[in-house]
């Protein structure tokens, strides 16, 4: 899933948003305070991460019900771009995917 959402929503009339594989499998996915601040712990404690893979994760729920969140906060209208199919292409051959997909602003992490 990409997020255009990291849009200002002054500057788009609605938000597409772009699932590769079914809407109703689970994401993880991250709001930037909770990011903010899991950096800040991290830097203040370096010596806690030095040389380990650090994960934070704010939540996790459908794709479908993440997409939905830009409409619940900028009142845009959220429009879903689901392609199931082409999930297995993808996933075996990512040249596959295309280039506006390819190119998204932010991969994964959601912000509001």
């Amino acid at each position: 899933m990409w997020c255009p959402e990291t849009q200002s929503p002054s500057s788009v009339d609605k938000y597409t948003i772009h699932i590769i594989g079914v809407p109703g499998a689970e994401a993880d996915y991250t709001y930037l305070d909770d990011f903010a601040n899991f950096l800040v712990a991290t830097l203040l404690e370096s010596a806690e991460s030095h040389n380990h893979f650090l994960n934070m994760v704010s939540d996790t729920n459908p794709k479908s019900q993440i997409a939905k969140l830009p409409e619940k906060y900028t009142g845009k209208i959220v429009e879903l771009d689901v392609l199931e199919k082409k999930m297995h292409e993808t996933w075996d051959d990512p040249s596959q995917a295309s280039k506006e997909h390819t190119e998204a602003h932010s991969l994964w992490t959601f912000g509001i």
